[in-house]
């Protein structure tokens, strides 16, 4: 059918003559078929990396004709990668609808969105494409920050932070924001560097003059805020959507003022104050490599041990070693072997071994082995763990601290000096009448309480050396005792000062000496008496030797003054001899004969004795054959039970007696029951 148009042109109210313009008259007819992609809206509308996203499209049918079956398609592109899909759809004339799109997670970046419709028929094919630009940010630990230097102190060094990209996404720093607390964000400036590659670092810094100090590196510029150095802080990072892509919580008490906070790997716990070290590099940063305190890729370590005691088994031991895989990955294969350090030094022993089940990174388990007939006294243990592939030594062992008492007994009062000689002072001999090394160190040593409840109690060094079986160690009040008895010098024996000129704390007239070790037991206990010295003797400049080691240091039988001149055996056997040691008196010479002659070759003649005594008073006399007394080598004198006196073959006025045989009278008498014994021996004097 065909159009008509009537034109008519009526006067005004002025019958003026009008103008009729037939260009400004546009006839058209309506399109049948016309869609386009109207509005496309997107969920997340601010979508990252790692998020699936729904694009939602509004089409429009401009047309009088419906579409039962038109085809829309989405694709879009980032970068030098692009993909798409298609979706049927069905719109009524003059009509619109709706339809959407799961789209998969894009990388980061700007995304060009292109919708397109097809309909066959389609009158107006200049509107049916829509295109779009959507901001893909990047997701939290995309981007980590890696190491802060907040308090530089080199005065050419400013603030610093270093970011690590652990991929798979190549960045461009120019698209970042970094800040502290603050609402603040400074945009990071790339210096020549568009892309931060997985695996790769930038550095970001306030001045270039930086690059001056270490070895070169990726650097961008930020005037980001100052950072605190007495105070807690932050460093946030954010990508162009705002996104915060890493951020940090830093306290100075967990750094060091010059040295950077490195993170120990980018996947733990930025927040985690254990994620964090003070650099350990000579240079106090890494900035732009691999930080000092990087996690290995295989790393076991032992993270405590502790042992356990039984009170129903005294002799048994819980060790119970924590392991903890602080590498990035577990392995199969790995064990931990429990040792035992005794407190001698003498070579380690196994205790146990066992295998670790498969941790993950940053699990850990506890491991726990049995430690049977554990020695007395302190003792070391050691845990060491091997997993295959860790080059990390450092954290691969634990030791831990055993203390069991010593018995009573292990370690005794063997001679005590309680009233000295004037300008002297007072000292306690120990001795290890045992078979193993007694660890003495921390023990103490105290007298017994006076009338008011005081106490004097000394404590002995705590490493002090383990006293080896047969050993003793003096315990001495001042250093005027090793040049009292120089002899202490020559020997082994450890000595003690403990610089009190109060002395010991010793009582003149008696007193009494309590030993105990570490753990607080009583290990030996002695007490003593002036008159347990020897009659006639004196106590003063003489000390009390131990007699017996097996009898209690409490009984007076177990004691008797020290025989010998010089009044004292520091650090060496007591001159007491025990009894039963011999018969009743035994005697002997050498050489036999002699020959006083000074010609150099056995000119002195040694009478040795030996007596069931602990101590005796010694008369030695020489006599001819006709009886007649010729000179006195001893008379009465306090002496040892085993001992030997000289005679040089001269008679009492000094003269060297004749080539002939002489007779050897020797007297000892016991010092305690004060028995008597006598024996002879003739003497041959040749030339």
């Amino acid at each position: 059918a065909g159009v008509r148009f009537v034109l008519e042109v009526l006067p005004d109210s002025t019958n003026s003559t009008g103008l009729l313009r037939i260009d400004d008259l546009e006839i058209g007819v309506q399109t049948g078929i016309d869609v386009t992609p109207a509005a496309v809206s997107f969920v997340p509308a601010s979508p990252t990396a790692e998020q699936s996203i729904t694009a939602s499209v509004l089409l429009r049918n401009f047309g009088r004709m419906p579409v039962p079956s038109g085809l829309a398609h989405v694709q879009w592109s980032l970068g030098a990668s692009s993909s798409g899909l298609s979706k049927f759809f069905d719109v009524g004339g003059m009509d619109s609808a709706a339809i959407s799109f799961a789209l998969p997670a894009l990388p980061p970046g700007i995304a060009l969105i292109s919708i397109m419709t097809a309909v066959e028929g389609d009158e107006v094919p200049a509107n049916d494409t829509l295109k779009v630009s959507l901001s893909v940010g990047l997701p939290t630990g995309s981007l980590a920050v890696n190491e802060i230097m907040y308090a530089p102190i080199r005065e050419d060094e400013p603030e610093w932070i270093e970011l690590y990209n652990p991929g798979p996404w190549t960045i461009a720093p120019d698209n970042l924001t970094v800040s502290d607390n603050s609402s603040g964000r400074t945009p990071v400036q790339s210096s020549g560097i568009d892309s931060l590659r997985p695996g790769g670092f930038l550095v970001v810094t306030r001045s270039a003059d930086l690059a001056d100090l270490y070895s070169p590196f990726p650097m961008a510029l930020a005037v980001f805020p100052s950072l605190n150095n007495t105070a807690a802080d932050a460093v946030v990072v954010r990508d162009q959507a705002g996104h915060t892509v890493d951020s940090v919580w830093y306290s100075p008490s967990t750094g060091s003022i010059g040295r950077s906070l490195e993170r120990r790997d980018w996947d733990l716990p930025s927040q985690d104050p254990r994620s964090w070290s003070p650099s350990r590099d000579t240079l106090g940063g890494t900035p732009g490599r691999t930080n000092s305190v990087q996690r290995a890729e295989v790393d076991y370590a032992v993270t405590r041990l502790e042992v356990r005691g039984d009170s129903s088994h005294p002799n048994v031991r819980s060790i119970i070693a924590t392991i903890q895989n602080v590498g990035r990955t577990g392995v199969e294969v790995a064990r931990i072997d429990f040792f035992h350090i005794p407190a001698s030094g003498s070579p380690l022993y196994s205790i146990a071994g066992l295998s670790i089940p498969l941790l993950l990174p940053g699990d850990s388990a506890d491991m726990t082995a049995q430690w049977d007939g554990i020695p007395d006294g302190p003792s070391s243990v050691v845990a060491v763990v091997g997993a295959k592939g860790d080059v990390n030594s450092s954290n691969d062992s634990c030791f831990a601290y055993s203390l069991r008492s010593y018995a009573t007994g292990s370690m005794i009062v063997n001679e005590v000096m309680f009233e000295p000689e004037p300008g002297q002072n007072e000292w306690v001999e120990l001795y290890n009448p045992g078979s193993t090394a007694i660890e003495v160190g921390s023990w103490t040593m105290e007298d017994l309480p006076s009338p008011s409840g005081s106490v004097v109690r000394l404590f002995l060094p705590h490493d002090l050396t383990a006293i080896e079986p047969g050993s003793f160690v003096v315990l001495a009040a001042e250093s005027t005792f090793v040049s009292r008895y120089s002899s202490i010098n020559e020997r082994e024996s450890p000595v003690v000062v403990f610089n009190r000129g109060s002395g010991l704390g010793l009582n003149n007239d008696g007193d009494g000496i309590v030993l105990r070790d570490r753990t607080g037991k009583m290990i030996d206990s002695v007490i003593f008496r002036s008159d347990w010295h020897v009659a006639k003797v004196g106590a003063v400049g003489r000390s009390l030797e131990r007699t017996s080691r097996s009898a209690a240091g409490t009984d007076a039988a177990s004691w008797s003054s020290c025989p010998l001149l010089e009044g004292a055996t520091p650090g060496r056997a007591n001159a007491i001899q025990p009894l039963g040691r011999a018969n009743a008196l035994e005697i002997s010479i050498d050489p036999d004969p002699f020959s006083p002659d000074g010609d150099g070759n056995e000119d002195v003649l040694t009478i040795g004795y030996r007596v069931d005594a602990v101590s005796v008073f010694l008369s030695v006399r020489i006599f001819d054959l006709r009886g007649r007394d010729l000179i006195t080598l001893s008379s009465g004198a306090f002496a040892p039970a085993e001992g030997q006196v000289s005679w040089d073959g001269r008679a009492g006025n000094g003269r060297i007696v004749p080539i002939g045989a002489y007779i050897v009278l020797l007297q000892a008498t016991n010092t305690a029951t004060g028995e008597s014994h006598s024996a002879k021996r003739i003497a041959i004097v040749a030339r």
